[in-house]
């Protein structure tokens, strides 16, 4: 069994704390002024005391003053044994602080609270406060529910002006009005004409020209002994006048603007390669000034099984022009 005597505190706290030999007492001192040159080791965990502190001689010792014991608490330390300095009075009914390490069963104390573990009955931390939930906004719906209905008055809008020019004016931010946007539509296709007949067709931005389908060569040859079609398939050249009838200048691709119709029931567009004695405009690009007219051909492969039904020409590629178009007997 430890001996009676002053021991490091076991709670942590800087200072001693008097062993009566059979417990903890509330009788507490502070620690003697360091002497050892070397370095102090750590104290060690232990379920029972370690050694008495020597205390060093006072030179002038002063008569000591022992505290009272407290019930429960075991007997005060003798006078012989109490620190020079003198323990602090510690008022009756003080609740004993929790130590850090000593006799089984201690568990150390968090800074923040009560120890997680420890002999039963001891107080445990307590839960973390709930965090309140975060209102949810509705702004973020509501905005989406607006703009779907938006969308869809737009898409009513183009479907009922199907086939015609139409303007949507929008409000601008500040409360004006935006300039009238053009809504691209598709004009149904001109009635089917015969091959070497001229047709009227109206573009964009006001273009408006005549397209003639003056030939349909077919098969048509290679314009060198690389331009071959593929396995299975042949080349077909048709042939095209394009004549510039509007009052601004007119600039488009045919190999875009042209495409034509197998027998199959099959749309087959341009292959970008060009045949013997036509020229694929320039790279299938034209730039006619008003009245101006230009002659060219639109290569495409088909499989030799299929032949052509139709031929087809628009300005711009038939976005929102309208589409001449040839029957192939």
């Amino acid at each position: 069994m430890t001996p009676p005597g002053w021991y490091p505190d076991p709670s942590g706290v800087p200072g001693l704390r008097y062993w009566d030999g059979a417990q903890w007492t509330q009788h507490t001192a502070p620690s003697p002024a360091p002497q050892a040159v070397a370095s102090p080791t750590p104290l060690e965990p232990a379920t029972a005391p370690p050694e008495p502190v020597a205390w060093p001689a006072a030179a002038e010792p002063e008569q000591p003053v022992v505290p009272e014991s407290v019930p429960g608490q075991g007997a005060g330390p003798p006078a012989s044994q109490v620190p020079q300095s003198g323990p602090p009075a510690v008022p009756e009914g003080t609740p004993p602080p929790v130590p850090q390490a000593g006799p089984p069963g201690w568990s150390p104390v968090s800074p923040q609270g009560w120890s997680q573990a420890g002999p039963q009955g001891w107080p445990t931390a307590p839960p973390p406060a709930p965090q309140p939930a975060r209102a949810r906004s509705g702004k973020g719906w509501v905005v989406g529910l607006i703009a779907g209905v938006v969308v869809l008055i737009i898409i009513a809008v183009v479907a009922s002006n199907s086939g015609k020019n139409t303007t949507i004016t929008t409000p601008e931010a500040g409360g004006g009005l935006l300039q009238p946007t053009p809504v691209i539509t598709t004009a149904p296709p001109q009635p089917l004409a015969r091959v070497g007949s001229a047709v009227a067709v109206h573009g964009l931005n006001g273009d408006k020209g005549s397209i003639t389908l003056q030939q349909v060569i077919d098969p048509a040859r290679g314009a060198s002994d690389f331009d071959v079609p593929d396995p299975g398939e042949r080349f077909v050249a048709a042939k095209f006048l394009i004549q510039n009838q509007g009052q601004t200048t007119l600039s488009d691709d045919a190999n875009i603007d042209a495409t034509v119709e197998g027998s199959d029931q099959q749309s087959y567009t341009p292959s970008l390669l060009g045949v013997s004695g036509c020229t694929n405009f320039s790279d299938g690009t034209y730039t006619l000034a008003p009245g101006d007219s230009v002659v060219g051909c639109v290569t495409f492969q088909l499989p030799t099984a299929v032949s052509v039904a139709k031929a087809q020409f628009s300005l711009t590629g038939g976005f929102g022009g309208e589409t001449a178009q040839w029957e192939v007997p």
